[in-house]
Order: structure tokens, then C-alpha cells, then sequence
């Protein structure tokens, strides 16, 4: 079994000496680290897109979040930032890959996933 910690911890290290460079605010909101799982990959997959978009898109000052919520049947994974807001097409392409996209301009862009938990 894998656990969220262990899955996000060494990705906030190098993610955070990142965001230092820029001047981008690096936050976590994780509900239970210690939730595990049989296969962390396609979280991992999901972590790696979303973050490298999300620091495409911020500017010094802005704000990239990582949050992890989760009930009895459904964990959600999401990246959240203050960055330039998404355009249509690029909602558009993330809601073909299955991700609940949330983007509205002067409002923050957060793109979710969700697992069941069997």
C-alpha cells in the first residue's frame, strides 16, 4: 500500500524549491495522509500534469494549492491556482479527460479528479 504522504511529500519538496524561484506561493490541504492505496500511479499522473500547467500559468505572487478531500466512497484530488485563468479550449480538453474543471476570471482555476475508494 501507498500513502498519500509518501506519494506527495518528495513531489512538494521539489515542487516547493520551484515555486520559491518564482515567487509562487505553495500551499497543501490534505485531508488524511495516511490514506492509502493499492496504486498511487494514475494520482501521481494527474499531480505531475496539473502541477506543471498550474506553473504555467502563475505569475510571482500567485498561489498553487494541492488538496486531497475524501468520504467513505469517493476520494478527489485537486490542483488549485490563482494564475491566469483557463481559457475555454483548455477547460474544454481537461473535461474530455475525465477532470472537473472550475474556472472563471478574477476567481481561482482548480482542476479535480476523483477515485472511488473500493
Amino acid at each position: 500500500m501507498n500513502t498519500i504522504a509518501e506519494l506527495i511529500g518528495p513531489l512538494y519538496q521539489k515542487l516547493l524549491a520551484i515555486c520559491a524561484k518564482y515567487d509562487i506561493s505553495l500551499d497543501l490541504d490534505i485531508q488524511d495522509p495516511s490514506l492509502s492505496f493499492d496504486d498511487l500511479s494514475q494520482v501521481k499522473e494527474f499531480l505531475q500534469t496539473q502541477l506543471k500547467r498550474a506553473l504555467e500559468n502563475c505569475e510571482p505572487g500567485d498561489k498553487i494549492t494541492i488538496i486531497e478531500q475524501h468520504n467513505d466512497k469517493v476520494v478527489r484530488f485537486s490542483v488549485k491556482d490563482s494564475g491566469k485563468t483557463l481559457s475555454q479550449e483548455q477547460q474544454e480538453a481537461l473535461r474530455e479527460e475525465e477532470y472537473e474543471v472550475r474556472a472563471r476570471y478574477g476567481y481561482d482555476n482548480i482542476v479535480t479528479v476523483k477515485f472511488d475508494i473500493v
